[in-house]
């Protein structure tokens, strides 16, 4: 067996007795302090002993009190007593002294080869329960661990369901409108090419095929949301200033003509996946930049707020904003508040900026006033969840 690291602790006031005890541990190789007495005992303790050796004659207190008090304490209980005497040698004695916690009873003189077999017993035993604790603990953490991970799969799930729902009512919706409209306009034609209304038939022709146009532009809207589920989130560093930087660059074109005034602050740098977000960052500032169309002088200010453990990035415009009352709408699929001859667009770009601070364990907000403006934020966790 190993020699242990921590030392055996020796309590005896007897000076021949507890040399042979102290002599004999220490050609077998252990490390040995001694203690005269139950308050030098006590004071030793701060050396972790790995076992103890006690006599039960003692100056101060006798052997059962101390072990009972070593018992007792958290911080000693799992530290192995062999309790030894040369007086307390009736069966009485012995049981006295395992029920107030003794892990071996010997009588003195020991015989060297007893003591050292019983001191390799004990702590073979000591060291197979400190296993067991392990063990235990390491069993505790892969079980809160699972639990943890099996919360955050239900938490995904439910999500993922809310959104099916979502998606089966806006399918039902939004691609029937279409539907209907070539299906009726398609009627009508045919109804005007048979009584040879040959303009009325190209009219409602001219309708079918915009139906169809927005048919195709619904599903890719649809397409562009799923790509953005099943696509990995790779984590790293990066800066959101960086990102604002490239939307402004990429919206050049939108702001030919307009007179716009971006006041914004440096921006931190944050843990994610770079093009999930810049694709976030890109529809949050089209979207500010659309709906102040109207404005002789649009501004659009950027900012972020920071605490202990999240980001908050906040675009907020001075644009035609929208009514509160509809405000959990927002970052529905093809959720619009305004009509789309106002102002042109599907209604999937704020649905895919949901879903990938989403998937970044982070969360959206809006707020706003008709014809006032409207803030869109998104908060990120500093660390990722």
């Amino acid at each position: 067996m190993s020699i242990p690291r921590l030392p055996i602790l020796v309590v005896d006031d007897n000076d021949s007795g507890r040399y042979i005890t102290v002599h004999t541990l220490t050609r077998a190789g252990y490390q040995v302090i001694e203690a005269r007495s139950g308050a030098q005992a006590f004071e030793q303790l701060a050396l972790e002993p790995a076992l103890i050796v006690l006599d039960i004659n003692l100056p101060d207190m006798n052997g059962f009190e101390v072990c009972s008090r070593l018992k007792s304490d958290p911080g000693t209980a799992q530290v192995p007593v062999l309790m030894a005497s040369a007086s307390y040698l009736t069966a009485e004695n012995t049981a006295y002294g395992l029920n107030v916690g003794a892990d071996a009873y010997l009588a003195h003189p020991i015989e060297p080869a007893v003591l050292l077999a019983t001191v390799q017993a004990l702590l073979r035993v000591r060291a197979a329960e400190a296993e067991v604790r392990q063990l235990n603990l390491t069993l505790e953490h892969r079980v809160r661990e699972r639990t943890e991970e099996l919360e955050r799969l239900n938490q995904t799930l439910q999500t993922r369901n809310e959104e099916l729902a979502a998606f089966s009512s806006s399918v039902s919706h939004d691609l029937r409108t279409p539907v209907r409209h070539i299906k009726g306009f398609s009627d009508l034609a045919l109804r005007a090419l048979a009584e040879q209304q040959a303009e009325k038939a190209v009219a409602h022709l001219q309708v079918v095929g915009r139906a169809a146009e927005r048919m195709n532009t619904l599903i890719d809207g649809m397409l562009r949301l799923s790509m953005t589920a099943m696509r990995d989130i790779h984590r790293a560093p990066v800066s959101m200033q960086q990102l604002l930087d490239v939307s402004l660059e990429e919206l050049t074109t939108e702001l030919i003509g307009r007179q716009i005034v971006f006041d914004t602050s440096p921006l931190p740098s944050v843990q994610g996946d770079r093009d999930s977000l810049q694709q976030v960052m890109t529809n949050l500032i089209s979207n500010a930049v659309k709906y102040t169309r109207g404005r002789e002088e649009a501004r659009i200010s950027i900012w972020s707020e920071e605490d202990d453990s999240t980001v908050t990035v906040s675009v907020q415009d001075n644009g035609v904003g929208f009514d509160p009352h509809y405000q959990s709408r927002l970052f529905g699929l093809f959720q619009r508040l305004h009509a789309e001859r106002d102002f042109e667009g599907t209604g999937v770009g704020l649905a895919i900026v949901r879903r990938v601070i989403e998937q970044h364990g982070g969360q959206v907000a809006a707020s706003g006033q008709l014809g006032v403006g409207a803030t869109f934020s998104f908060r990120l966790p500093k660390e990722p969840g």
